[in-house]
């Protein structure tokens, strides 16, 4: 075998290990993104079927305290008719006490009788007073029972949203990992690929944009953030398919979003385009 014959060998075989190297961490990196998802999605429909249940549960015990509510109302209505009628009844009472004890034409049985009426008719309106009291009482207790329900309902509407945003961030993630755009048509579009970097550059998608999407000035939100390496007022390209469509300068940053404006571009800015860091 001549010597160059060997280091062309030599040459393919460590090119071989840096290729195997390189490639090997790159699908376990997939791999692990692909079962963080399945998790992820395993855990939000768990949730979400609990979800369910409790809203189910939480229809049944708002429609049994609906229909408790409303006995207590009727009972309510009735005992205020029941009250309003023996007040009546007793001041009838009264009035014909009265007017028996200053004619002194009637005798002294009736009186005491009228008394004893009016004794007793006094005692039932304080008894009747007391259910009524009470069946207001059941009423607030009740309302307050509807209240922690939809307090509850709030609750769980509140956690369903926040799982719904940790499943579409984790798919944005393995979708930018599986199709990074291309460095070399964004390159030749007028992008230096030393201004783009070396494969490894700084990525992200476009998740939404203010109205008027291909004029300079128009805001962006993209789904890269501080966490991962964003700062204000770096510089960003917009490709789609590999071609450039425009440039980004950052405005603000927070934990996992950005706000970019829009510097000059091609054509409209869409959600869904990629970014890509431009190193100046």
């Amino acid at each position: 075998m001549s010597p160059l014959t060997k280091v062309f060998v030599f040459l393919v075989t460590i090119l071989s290990i840096l290729l195997v190297s390189l490639v090997v961490p790159f699908v376990a990196s997939v791999d692990d993104l692909k079962a963080e998802r399945e998790q992820a999605v395993t855990q939000f429909n768990a949730r979400e079927a609990q979800i369910r249940r409790l809203n189910a549960t939480n229809t049944t015990a708002e429609s049994r305290v609906n229909e408790v509510t409303a006995s207590m109302n009727a009972t309510i209505g009735n005992l205020n008719q029941q009250v309003l009628a023996l007040n009546s009844e007793n001041r009838s009472l009264a009035t014909e006490l009265a007017q028996a004890k200053q004619s002194s034409t009637g005798s002294q049985a009736t009186v005491e009788s009228l008394t004893e009426t009016n004794r007793i008719l006094t005692a039932q309106v304080g008894q009747l007073s007391t259910a009524l009291e009470d069946a207001k009482s059941q009423s607030v207790t009740g309302s307050a029972r509807i209240n922690e329900i939809v307090a509850r309902n709030n609750e769980l509407e509140s956690l369903n949203r926040s799982l719904n945003t940790a499943v579409r961030r984790l798919k944005e993630s393995l979708a930018a990992v599986q199709g990074g755009g291309s460095v070399a048509g964004i390159a030749g579009a007028g992008v230096s690929a030393a201004a783009l970097g070396n494969g490894q550059a700084l990525r992200g998608r476009i998740t939404g944009v203010d109205a008027g999407g291909a004029a300079a000035g128009t805001l962006v939100q993209i789904n890269i953030g501080d966490v991962d390496g964003v700062s204000a007022n770096q510089p960003f390209v917009v490709h789609r398919d590999g071609n450039l469509v425009g440039r980004l300068r950052i405005q603000t940053v927070d934990e996992r979003v950005a706000v970019a404006v829009v510097e000059s571009s091609n054509g409209p800015i869409q959600a869904g385009d990629q970014v890509m860091l431009l190193n100046i």
